[in-house]
């Protein structure tokens, strides 16, 4: 026999004895289950990712509420003297060499 009579037929048997298809299609109902889960407002723990960022979420809004806290809180002694609590000086006026009180 000539070499692709061989190869052909190496090849042939090789393919009838491949198993199979197997039908993968889903099961009655799948669909309407997936969907009934879905809408549920049962939830599971939900994923590693999301239980961190609502975690930190939950940590960035404690740490702004205690930054808006302390930045509003004035103590006693200086609330009567309203002047230095807003002595900022003028960058622009500095670099520009003009005095701001004028």
């Amino acid at each position: 026999m000539s070499q692709p009579d061989e190869l052909w037929r190496k090849l042939t048997a090789a393919a009838r004895q491949a198993p199979a298809p197997v039908d993968e299609t889903a099961p009655y109902g799948f669909a309407a289950r997936v969907a009934a889960r879905g809408m549920s407002g049962r939830r599971t723990s939900g994923s590693l990712v999301e239980q961190f960022a609502l975690r930190a979420l939950g940590f960035a809004g404690l740490a702004a509420a205690l930054a808006l806290v302390t930045h509003f809180s004035v103590p006693a002694s200086a609330q009567s003297d309203e002047a230095s609590l807003f002595s900022l000086e003028d960058p622009a006026a500095i670099v520009l060499g003009v005095n701001a009180d004028e």
